[in-house]
C-alpha cells in the first residue's frame, strides 16, 4: 500500500506540500505591541491622522485602520506599509525608531 502511494507524482506533491508547510511554520509572522511596526509606528500614524485636516484625515485614518487590522492578524510588515502610507498622505516624515 505504501508503495502505491509513493509513486513519482505523489512523492513530488508530498515533497512540495511539506516544503510549503515548513516555509509557513519557519516564517516568523508575528507582530506584538513590542514590535516597532505595530507599536511606535502605529501610534505615530494614528496621532498624525488625528491632528490632520478633515480631507486628509479620512484617507490617513483608513490606512491606520487597515494597519491595525493587519497587526491584529500578525502581519506587521504589511501593517507598517499602511502606517507609512498614512504618514505620506499627510506629508509627515516617519520618526526614527527608538533603540
Amino acid at each position: 500500500m505504501l508503495n502505491k502511494f509513493l509513486n513519482g507524482k505523489n512523492i513530488s506533491a508530498f515533497a512540495a506540500g511539506a516544503l510549503a508547510l515548513s516555509a509557513v511554520v519557519a516564517t516568523p509572522a508575528f507582530a506584538n505591541a513590542k514590535d516597532y511596526r505595530c507599536g511606535a509606528l502605529a501610534e505615530q500614524a494614528s496621532a498624525a491622522a488625528d491632528s490632520a485636516d478633515a480631507d486628509k484625515q479620512k484617507v490617513a485614518k483608513r490606512f491606520v485602520t487597515i494597519g491595525n487590522k493587519l497587526c491584529e492578524a500578525g502581519n506587521g510588515r504589511d501593517a507598517a506599509k499602511q502606517y507609512r502610507s498614512a504618514l505620506r498622505s499627510l506629508g509627515v516624515a516617519e520618526a526614527a525608531p527608538a533603540e
